[in-house]
């Protein structure tokens, strides 16, 4: 058998091949897993490798032999963040306190469950910041995690390695977790879609906590496609009829020859660029959408949009409570034990941040009362204006330099805009945008109505199939 091209391999095109008998599922889990061993040692992406892969490849191959049926993910090799806890692999959770013996946890998650169950495989877990805190790369465990497009610059956090191993094609798709953008900034800064889904809508036990409120699983993939086939298996089997997609599958009606329209997406003017690089791949975006006959764009001005968001942020105040009611019972540490013993990378600003807030009970309904009425505000703006979704740059910079953002000052600075839907918990998605001149990935950020992952799903479609800004990063081997 020929060497099989990895490159952008999508879940669709895989089942074709295994009916096809282009090739077998162990043949693709190998051809994977020599890639991961050649071009991971030096970039660590991948933690760990499960070492029951090839195994399970088999079993899944003698399956689809017996009944010559596919399940929905049926040999679909996965890559998984490094919080969500497998039976298999250890997990550390991104921090040096969890590594010591590599533990395996008893149990697995339940979403890598459904997963399997679906017939997924997965192959590894990745890197990510300690306890998924920060919004770029930085952990007691790796280091940095290095960008695939451009190694001296960060790959975004905490979905750190999960977005990078799914950009240079270590594997078919990808599972993260976003609190506050740590799925959307990572997938955006390695050229790839992110989606964040509706809080809730997905289970999050066997998940490390952050702000649990805001906390969701979501796919990490390099299309919407597949984006939306993983959702598919993640979303609860449990959740009522109402909230299940129609056509029992969110990726349903999307055909490029036959696209979801018409979109009408409203643009925020105040979540823009500030670098010139950016800010000319967005306008080509824009000028690209608004000249196709099935969309519709509309300037939104929300008032005083980023004070609000600022002054309703509960990612100090909340985070520490849960983030200890998790490092308790698991690790018997807390926020301030780690803290007092400088166990968190210099450049973590939510560790010390964590520490330093003192929130009262009256600022957190302050903070809750914002919240409601920046939601309020948004809401009426889309329902005058007939706008169903929002559309806005992922980030205002392309991936940082590693010197910019050490000091953890400067990386608060960073010009990310991915809390709006994290403040609202609302769904969102981050689609590749293209690249700048000098070959950074842009992503464009598609932020929907609570529970309307179907059609924010078919909205993003659209935009992917107009503005096909998904570039693979340089070959690093």
């Amino acid at each position: 058998m020929a060497a099989i091209n990895l490159t952008d391999l999508t879940i669709s095109g895989v089942h074709t091949a295994y009916h096809r008998g282009d090739y077998t599922i162990v043949e693709l889990v190998q051809a994977y897993l020599t890639r991961i061993d050649q071009i991971n040692p030096q970039l660590n992406y991948v933690l760990a490798i499960n070492p029951d892969a090839i195994e399970q490849a088999q079993a899944l191959d003698d399956e689809f032999q017996a009944t010559h049926k596919l399940r929905p993910l049926h040999g679909v090799p996965m890559l998984v963040k490094d919080n969500i806890i497998t039976a298999a692999m250890p997990t550390t959770f991104g921090s040096k306190l969890a590594v010591p013996g590599k533990e395996k946890l008893s149990d697995n998650a339940p979403v890598i469950t459904q997963l399997q169950d679906a017939g997924a495989i997965i192959l590894g877990k990745t890197a990510m910041p300690d306890w998924a805190t920060d919004l770029f790369s930085a952990s007691t465990v790796t280091t940095w995690t290095e960008n695939p497009y451009d190694r001296s610059r960060d790959t975004g956090g905490s979905s750190s390695g999960t977005a990078a191993g799914i950009a240079c094609n270590l594997a078919l798709v990808g599972v993260g977790s976003d609190t506050g953008g740590s799925i959307r900034l990572p997938s955006a800064f390695c050229g790839v879609v992110g989606m964040r889904p509706t809080v809730g809508l997905i289970s999050s036990a066997g998940i490390s906590v952050f702000v649990g409120s805001q906390d969701t699983v979501g796919p990490i993939c390099r299309t919407v496609t597949d984006a939306a086939r993983v959702l598919d298996t993640l979303a609860l089997p449990t959740s009522p009829q109402f909230l299940r997609p129609r056509g029992e599958s969110y990726a349903a009606l999307l055909t490029p020859s036959n696209l979801p329209g018409p979109v009408h997406l409203g643009h925020l003017p105040e979540l823009g660029a500030d670098d010139d690089g950016v800010r000319a791949v967005f306008t080509q975006v824009l000028d690209r959408l608004r000249q196709h006959p099935l969309v519709t764009i509309s300037d939104l001005t929300i008032p005083d949009l980023t004070t609000s968001l600022d002054a309703a942020s509960i990612n100090l105040s909340r985070g520490k409570h849960d983030l200890n009611d998790f490092l308790g019972p698991m690790f018997n540490t807390s926020v301030e034990a780690i803290y007092q013993a400088n166990e968190y990378p210099s450049s973590n600003f939510a560790i010390p941040g964590m520490i330093l807030d003192k929130s009262t009970a009256t600022d957190c309904y302050k903070q809750s009362d914002t919240r409601d009425a920046l939601e309020h505000a948004v809401t009426a703006h889309m329902l005058r204006t007939g706008v169903e979704t929002l559309l806005f740059l992922t980030a205002g910079k392309p991936a940082p330099l590693r010197e910019d953002i050490e000091d953890p000052m400067d990386g608060l600075k960073f010009p990310y805009h991915t809390m709006l839907a994290s403040t609202l918990r609302w769904p969102a998605i981050s689609v590749p945008a293209g690249l700048t001149s000098t070959g950074l990935p842009v992503g464009i950020e598609i932020v929907g109505r609570p529970l309307s992952e179907q059609r924010l799903l078919e909205v993003a479609f659209v935009v992917e199939q107009i503005v096909m800004g998904r570039q693979p990063p340089p070959e690093l081997v």
